[in-house]
């Protein structure tokens, strides 16, 4: 309720667009959502406000997708999937969201658990 008060009734925050991409990182609202796991905050934000699950960030070409998936949030990947989320969009490394969970995944159970539900994701 409090998220929904602070963008207001259609997205805006004082006078910017829900997709707004904030410095030095290029991230919109729904990243860091994503980013940390906030799968409450990130469905309001798709649902509600339309927020553009496929958007990436100035600096790396990320996507809240690859953000998640690197910081192995098994919730947030499935919640950005069925919100049609792309799988085959790629960051700056050329990497898509698997492979930066496949890299991840080396130190972190969490990515690994990630990028192997993705590559299920993709057989669909």
């Amino acid at each position: 309720a409090a998220v929904r008060h602070l963008l207001g009734r259609n997205g805006n925050c004082s006078t910017l667009p829900i997709d707004f991409v904030a410095p030095p990182k290029g991230r919109t609202l729904l990243m860091t959502a994503a980013l940390q796991g906030h799968v409450g905050i990130a469905r309001l934000l798709v649902e509600e406000f339309n927020a553009n699950v496929n958007a990436q960030t100035k600096q790396k070409g990320e996507t809240a997708l690859h953000l998640s998936a690197y910081r192995g949030q098994l919730s947030m990947v499935q919640f950005l999937l069925t919100s049609s989320a792309s799988i085959s969009l790629r960051n700056t490394y050329n990497e898509t969201a698997a492979d930066t969970a496949r890299e991840a995944g080396r130190n972190n159970d969490g990515a690994a658990s990630c990028a192997a539900f993705i590559q299920k994701w993709m057989k669909r």
